[in-house]
């Protein structure tokens, strides 16, 4: 017999407490992701534009989350924090429902990177790497707690991403 899960919402806190520490632990498959990554190329002599990078971090971090979600519905940060990533039913999500709300996810840093991206290269001089720095991580900071925030305005506490993709996050009861 198999049991479907309360769909209970967890609160706002609990899923902020949840993504802090998912980006300690991305930040780490990156890291390491990106360290094997340039010694390769290093060895081959091949240097990637910036944005390969970038592309790279994301599919990186996109196969973590998405593999966690498609098996067990929980990455490491969720099973800590006892948080689920399930279909509108309840159930496990598919991989392309995984990589949709994984993609929509980035409507919480997108508008920071890009008003970044616009700050960098509308000024005659370059700004210092501290001020891109501070200025990245304030909008993501803004912007994600706005993604997050949008929950609040759902009578079951689903985000935006989660209602475009057709996915929610719930209370994991013991």
């Amino acid at each position: 017999m198999t049991h479907t899960p309360t769909l209970t919402p967890p609160t706002l806190a609990r899923r902020i407490w949840s993504s802090l520490y998912e980006l300690t632990l991305l930040f780490g498959i990156v890291f390491v992701t990106a360290m094997t990554v340039q010694t390769i190329l290093s060895i081959l002599g091949i240097r990637l534009p910036d944005w390969a990078h970038s592309l790279i971090a994301f599919v990186t971090m996109g196969l973590y989350i998405v593999y966690c979600w498609t098996r067990s519905g929980q990455t490491l940060a969720q099973r800590t924090w006892q948080l689920k990533t399930v279909g509108m039913d309840g159930k496990l999500i598919t991989a392309g429902r995984a990589w949709l709300r994984y993609t929509l996810s980035y409507l919480g840093v997108l508008p920071a990177l890009l008003i970044t991206w616009t700050q960098i290269h509308s000024q005659a001089q370059m700004p210092s790497v501290a001020t891109i720095f501070t200025l990245s991580c304030t909008l993501a900071l803004v912007n994600w707690l706005a993604l997050l925030g949008t929950s609040l305005a759902h009578p079951n506490k689903i985000a935006l991403h989660e209602r475009l993709s057709k996915t929610r996050t719930i209370l994991v009861e013991k």
